[in-house]
């Protein structure tokens, strides 16, 4: 079954079922997803940040800040909380490109858990990774999906983009411990990433404080929280908030208990019952760096796991350039940082197909 077979047949399916329950569309409109342009939430929400950090002496914004922090920032814009009631999933991701593999998983967590929808939180660019596609692109990419029939579903929401631009700006100094090299340079990016993204979560459920969320993502990222300890993200911000995990058991990277048993808490809540299964399909789908090769190479499979728009707007863009490029990096024509990476990596950022000119923090 080819992706957009795969998605079809979801789409079809929840239709079939809901409509026996006189099922009502979730209005979209009534949920927060990001800040609005006359309001200033996003700058409330990081002077509680500094605040709490201030008071506690402490030069990074663990979890508890950020709740706390988005907690009173939400008091402070009592007129924009939206008062609806909605289970909704969020599915974090990079996004690049969306294709019909995404769909399929966010309407599988509908189908099984009786979502009323999914909201695909598109990342930003990291330090370590500049050759992924610029922001705007991928935004639109999404819009493409969202403005088509699964838009009744899906929608995408850029708020964990605004944590990382925030955090990028300097308002969250990098701590001392950091630039002095006290962790790893890979350590101290993924702990800053960690903390963009927490942020834009605590910010999301304080602005809606009635809707249920479940957190949607796949075996192999399970699997790096036992192997990265993201106790932050897991332990003190999810499984705080009641959010229970949606996982697609990938049949590269299966579900491993010896990994998930590395964290005594992590065996504890998956134990627990705070991971849930999807029993629908295992995910053998296409992968994004597969498509992106799929893509690079002009093969013919690609029209059926990518909306025709979508790839369209990828080949009159010259994204497909910039997929060459990155399929030359992963095959090692191309080394990391050397002389012709850092001219192709310039020529990119000056054609607006990426965001970050280098690997510079």
């Amino acid at each position: 079954m080819t992706g957009v077979q795969a998605a079809e047949t979801r789409l079809q399916w929840i239709y079939r079922n809901r409509a026996a329950d006189t099922f009502i569309p979730l209005q979209w409109s009534d949920i927060w997803i990001h800040n609005k342009e006359k309001s200033n939430l996003y700058g409330t929400f990081t002077k509680e940040i500094e605040n709490r950090m201030e008071k506690r002496n402490t030069g990074l914004p663990f979890a508890y800040i950020l709740h706390e922090a988005a907690e009173a920032a939400s008091r402070h814009h009592n007129d924009e909380i939206c008062s609806s009631s909605a289970y909704v999933g969020i599915m974090p991701g990079s996004f690049d490109p969306v294709h019909y593999g995404h769909i399929t998983a966010a309407l599988n967590a509908v189908v099984q858990l009786k979502l009323d929808g999914v909201l695909f939180l598109i990342g930003g660019t990291v330090p370590e990774k500049p050759e992924i596609t610029a922001f705007r692109h991928r935004l639109h990419m999404a819009q493409v999906y969202a403005n088509d029939k699964w838009g009744t579903w899906i929608r995408y929401c850029p708020l964990r983009f605004d944590m990382a631009e925030i955090y990028k700006a300097a308002l969250w100094p990098l701590p001392s411990s950091l630039k002095q090299g006290a962790v790893s340079g890979t350590m101290a990016l993924t702990i800053i990433r960690n903390i963009t993204d927490i942020a834009a979560f605590c910010l999301l459920f304080a602005m809606n404080p009635r809707v249920q969320w479940v957190y949607i993502t796949g075996s192999d990222k399970i699997n790096k929280y036992g192997n990265e300890n993201e106790k932050e993200l897991v332990l003190h911000t999810l499984f705080k908030h009641g959010i229970q995990v949606f996982y697609s058991n990938r049949k590269d990277f299966p579900i491993d208990l010896n990994l998930i048993g590395k964290q005594r808490w992590l065996l504890d809540l998956w134990n627990g019952g705070m991971f849930i299964a999807d029993d629908l399909t295992q995910n053998d789908r296409v992968s994004s760096s597969k498509i992106r090769h799929e893509i690079a190479c002009d093969t013919p499979l690609v029209e059926q796991e990518i909306h025709p728009e979508v790839l369209h707007y990828i080949r009159r863009s010259g994204i497909g350039d910039l997929y060459r490029f990155r399929d030359m990096i992963k095959s090692g024509r191309i080394k990391k940082n050397s002389k012709e990476y850092t001219t192709q990596l310039s020529a990119l950022y000056n054609a607006g197909l990426v965001d970050c000119p280098g690997t510079d923090m």
